[in-house]
């Protein structure tokens, strides 16, 4: 399947918006989150990591069509 390059770079872009995004939400998580323990923080930055991996493989399937 081959996907036309404007659709791959628009693809590509939201892909960089939702990470963009994503940075947000973790950086208002840290600065709001009423006080939180060391064990919820190393769970909420494995579920992001899981977040970011998911879509850096998203970019890389992307940029393969």
């Amino acid at each position: 399947m081959r996907i036309s390059d404007p659709i791959k770079e628009t693809l590509v872009q939201n892909m960089d918006q939702l990470s963009s995004k994503i940075d947000e939400l973790f950086i208002y998580l840290e600065n709001e989150l009423p006080s939180t323990t060391e064990r919820q923080w190393k769970t909420i930055d494995k579920k992001f990591g899981e977040v970011f991996t998911k879509s850096n493989e998203l970019q890389n399937y992307i940029s393969c069509l």
